[in-house]
């Protein structure tokens, strides 16, 4: 990897040599707060670790730390610091450690050197692979107001910065140095759109500003900060792995309506062997750049590329209340009970109806036009984190029940997950009124040949 004129190898060298007293102050100031307030366990992993700097400062706060980085001069002399530590070398992006093993992912100024924005996915869907349930990723990388500003340590005041566009490289004189160097501009929309597409939930966003009694004197940074930090922590599923736990037999997956892949990877991380469907061919594809040893596949007129009987599980999250109008999710769930084995569980995950009337963490549907909505009827629900406005089709849980039962499926248990407070999450209503509506369903016919009814429970808690 290079980075416009100079190796990862200088890059890493460059940044190892500004003083953590001054020029990388602001970076690890705040940390030891952030750590203690949100960081549980004590396992971490210093991704881009550099000459060991980080690992080093993790260390001394109590943490058991490894590192890793794509240089491995950079690696040899982080090993020659600290020799009693881990530390590898990034081979193909592969973190050398098993899936939920950190209950920290440490990344600082690292997220900036990479792109374009499919690298930065396929890099924070490695680092969630293996956080922990609940792990934390703290990841400090530039504000994106830092790079029209002049800073103790850095300047990026020149005329190609202006107008910066995401994906964009920006310009950086490094001023103890006199060295240029060229990061890739993200925006805050950017990083938090990633982090959640990998299954990361953003905790807090923290900008360190300089202060009178840090004893330095600083130009801009008492005004705009150089860094954002973001904690951002691993999705919770108790929920949905208690309820597979509970209901399925077998361990051959399908996730219907895939995306980037997150569902897979979650199921994955359970032990299923998973493929996964999706109309869209861009997502399909980084999906399977984020897991290739599976198989990802684009649906090509609603028809899933598979046997039938083939799966003793099919996963949906959120693609139900996408389609429409009422006799297409007939058909899209026939097709799903088509490759269900006799045995088979369906699993979907829906917006429960009082959802969308509410606000959430991460949605608004608190709109006039939502009011005495009908079944069929577009939701309007605004995307937080992204500004973005989308419409669902509003299905009550009558619709569902119905046409579930229509396409051969009898509804096991209807799951409406609560937050709570030790999810460590400033939930909204999401503590009163669930957002989601989990339906656990299975074929008919067995239970038929059987001779046996299944009762039908609701769970709201």
């Amino acid at each position: 990897m290079s980075i416009h004129g100079c190796s990862h190898d200088e890059y890493s060298k460059l940044f190892s040599q500004l003083r953590l007293n001054e020029e990388r102050y602001l970076d690890f100031r705040d940390v030891p707060d952030l750590l203690q307030k949100y960081v549980k366990g004590r396992v971490a992993l210093d991704y881009g670790c550099g000459t060991g700097i980080s690992a080093a400062f993790l260390k001394d706060l109590g943490f058991l730390v490894d590192g890793v980085d794509i240089s491995e001069s950079m690696v040899n002399l982080a090993r020659q610091a600290m020799p009693e530590n881990n530390f590898q070398v990034l081979q193909e992006g592969k973190i050398p450690a098993e899936d939920v093993h950190y209950d920290l992912v440490f990344c600082n100024w690292v997220l900036p050197e990479i792109g374009p924005k499919h690298e930065l996915f396929s890099t924070l869907s490695e680092i969630t692979r293996v956080l922990k349930e609940h792990g934390i990723l703290i990841a400090v990388v530039a504000n994106e107001a830092s790079y029209q500003k002049d800073y103790i340590f850095k300047n990026s005041e020149f005329e190609e910065n202006k107008n910066l566009k995401s994906g964009d490289r920006v310009k950086i004189l490094v001023k103890n140095s006199n060295f240029f160097f060229r990061d890739y501009f993200w925006t805050d929309k950017d990083y938090q759109e990633v982090l959640s597409k990998v299954g990361l939930d953003v905790v807090v966003v923290h900008h360190p500003l300089g202060k009178d009694d840090d004893g330095i004197a600083w130009i801009n940074e008492k005004e705009v900060s150089p860094d954002t930090i973001y904690v951002a922590q691993k999705k919770k599923k108790e929920k949905e792995t208690y309820t597979i736990q509970k209901y399925v037999k077998g361990k051959v997956a399908l996730d219907y309506g895939c995306g980037t892949g997150i569902s897979a990877a979650f199921l994955k991380e359970l032990g299923f062997l998973v493929d996964g469907v999706d109309i869209s061919e861009s997502m399909v594809n980084l999906a399977q750049q984020a897991m290739p040893k599976n198989n990802f596949q684009v649906l090509q007129e609603g028809k899933i590329p598979a046997e039938d009987k083939h799966y003793d599980l099919v996963f949906s999250s959120w693609v139900l209340p996408e389609i429409g109008p009422k006799d297409k999710l007939v058909s899209t769930l026939l097709e799903m009970t088509r490759v269900l084995k006799e045995d088979g569980i369906l699993i979907v995950v829906v917006g429960s109806e009082a959802s969308y009337t509410k606000e959430w963490i991460h949605a608004n549907a608190e709109f006039e036009e939502n009011k005495n909505l009908k079944s069929g009827d577009r939701a309007k629900i605004l995307a937080k984190s992204s500004n973005f406005f989308w419409r669902d089709y509003f299905w009550t849980d009558k619709d569902y029940r119905e046409v579930l039962s229509k396409v051969g499926l009898d509804v096991v248990v209807v799951h409406h997950p609560l937050g709570t407070d030790d999810d460590g999450i400033a939930w909204i209503n999401e503590k009163v009124v669930s957002p989601d509506s989990i339906y656990v369903a299975q074929k008919k016919n067995k239970k038929e040949k059987e001779g046996d009814t299944i009762q039908v429970k609701t769970e709201i808690k």
